[in-house]
């Protein structure tokens, strides 16, 4: 699961609290992976490369 995190909203004295609760819970998992947007790209780019075998719908 990705969950997007931005300033605006999570940078609100009243929600850190639910942010470090979600971050605990997360943690306290062996198969839970913290990351970064980039980097949740660069490891799909590494799984599944790109092949140019032309458009599916032709």
């Amino acid at each position: 699961m990705s969950v997007g995190m931005h300033c605006r909203l999570l940078g609100r004295p009243g929600r850190i609290v639910a942010l470090q609760r979600f971050l605990d819970h997360v943690q306290q998992h062996d198969k839970a992976w913290i990351c970064r947007r980039i980097d949740i790209a660069r490891r799909w780019k590494q799984v599944h490369p790109f092949t140019n075998q032309g458009s599916p719908w032709r």
